[in-house]
């Protein structure tokens, strides 16, 4: 079930995703600028609690979606992990977080795409709705193909 508003402001979802998607860029960039340095485990504990929470939201949006979003958003999980575990040896961790972070944002595109596209295809369908309803006077729109 979706929830907010729907006539043409985001909705809460669509909201925690772009803020997560912020946190988690903020994120690659304390990790780009910070220089782990003895007695810094705060630093380390935080960034590792923030990523966390930060991708809970994704797991969370996730999981309220089809069946076929969440089998491909664990697929693409394990995939990144195969990939990340097989690349690690041979990339400088500067490298593997300008990788992630482009990953994110090309991910992030793409679901603002697919969820700018869900959300015409189903204004469109409640168009055809009206105009069955109220177009033709009173039409009996039992018989009428609506989707």
């Amino acid at each position: 079930m979706r929830r907010g508003h729907q006539h043409g402001r985001l909705r809460d979802d669509d909201t925690l995703s772009a803020v997560s998607s912020q946190v988690h860029a903020g994120l690659f960039i304390t990790i780009l600028a910070w220089r782990p340095q003895a007695g810094s485990q705060t630093v380390l504990y935080s960034i590792a609690v923030i990523w966390g929470l930060s991708d809970s939201v994704w797991i969370v949006q996730i999981n309220g979606k089809e069946e076929a979003a969440f089998s491909n958003f664990r697929l693409w999980e394990s995939v990144g992990y195969i990939i990340a575990y097989v690349i690690s040896p041979y990339l400088r961790t500067s490298s593997k977080t300008y990788l992630m972070a482009t990953m994110m944002v090309t991910g992030m595109v793409c679901y603002f795409i697919v969820e700018f596209r869900d959300r015409s295809a189903k204004k469109l369908v409640e168009l055809k709705k009206k105009e069955l309803v109220y177009g033709n006077g009173c039409d009996n729109i039992a018989f009428h193909n609506v989707e």
